[in-house]
């Protein structure tokens, strides 16, 4: 029996058509799609086994979150490779054009599913600069919650066909500044207590993370919000944003903090942990057993009361 073989192609838009949309992503913009899911896959295995090897388990915390926002942007980019996740809406702009509209503007494709991916991957990577940076809880929610508000303007923006859309821009952008004037000014004030390098280190992570959120809101005012560029260059812009954001910055990260004292930065216990060596968190742990309590003293045995005079002189002459 001859031995053939068969080229297999992607055939993620033959099996998931962008029906619905005039202006969609091509197979280039899945094959890119793909290639970026690749790197976030293997990141992701990289991050989880380097946490084991390189550091004990209560000195883990910041490859656990490295881990998680490229575990997210895996599943985000399977999403989008396999042109899933989104939505036809109709384009405010008619800048980008294609033979036998079903409208004019056409209906853009929008991809829901990357903000999702980015509303759970930001908050790890956040967490990070601010646990080095010794930032107080408060701000440190203040700030995750002023990036969700980011994430989420321009979400509802993309699903808007009308001019109403560039409101939720506006949240967006007011959400970013927030966060950046926390991780240039807030982060930094707290973080004064680290050595040089340290300091120097986290300083360019945050300024990175900073200058790369900046470029989120350009993107969607040329791709979703002005229809200005095509499905498969939106795809691109944002994959490499993503790309420098939760591969290049959290790897720059991690080799910042390799050789950190986590127990002189107050973020590790020395010892113990939630499960011990005979001892779990989910069982009970027995009291110990007080030592039993000393005996009293007997009390002293006193002469018996005389019960009548005569008994009280016997007692006097004895004592004479």
């Amino acid at each position: 029996m001859p031995f053939s073989l068969i080229a297999r192609g992607n055939d993620a838009l033959n099996i998931n058509p962008p029906t619905g949309a005039d202006i969609h992503l091509t197979v280039h913009g899945s094959d890119w799609y793909w290639a970026a899911f690749s790197v976030f896959a293997l990141s992701f295995l990289l991050f989880l086994g380097a946490s084991y090897k390189l550091r004990p388990a209560n000195e883990r915390l910041f490859f656990y979150n490295s881990i998680a926002s490229a575990l997210f942007m895996t599943v985000t980019y399977f999403t989008l490779a396999s042109n899933l996740g989104w939505a036809p809406v109709q384009a405010e702009f008619n800048h980008q054009t294609v033979d036998n509209s079903s409208t004019t503007p056409g209906m853009r494709q929008v991809s829901y599913a990357r903000y999702i991916g980015w509303f759970l991957a930001f908050p790890p990577l956040i967490a990070n600069l601010a646990v080095i940076s010794s930032v107080p809880w408060p701000t440190t929610w203040f700030t995750i919650l002023a990036q969700e508000v980011m994430i989420v303007g321009l979400l509802v923006g993309i699903v808007i066909h009308s001019t109403y859309k560039w409101g939720f821009f506006v949240f967006a952008v007011v959400g970013y500044f927030v966060v950046a004037f926390n991780l240039l000014f807030s982060f930094r004030k707290t973080a004064t207590y680290l050595d040089g390098r340290l300091f120097n280190g986290v300083q360019m992570a945050s300024g990175a993370v900073c200058f790369l959120l900046l470029l989120y809101p350009i993107c969607w005012g040329l791709s979703e919000g002005g229809n200005a560029i095509a499905v498969d260059s939106e795809a691109v812009f944002y994959g490499i944003l993503d790309l420098l954001m939760f591969v290049v910055v959290n790897c720059f990260f991690q080799v910042v903090v390799r050789n950190a004292d986590f127990t002189t930065l107050g973020i590790s216990r020395p010892t113990g942990g939630a499960f011990h060596e005979k001892h779990h968190s989910f069982e009970t742990p027995r009291p110990a057993e007080a030592p039993p309590a000393p005996a009293p003293a007997p009390a002293p045995v006193s002469a018996p009361e005389p019960t009548n005079q005569a008994e009280a002189d016997a007692a006097a002459a004895q004592q004479v």
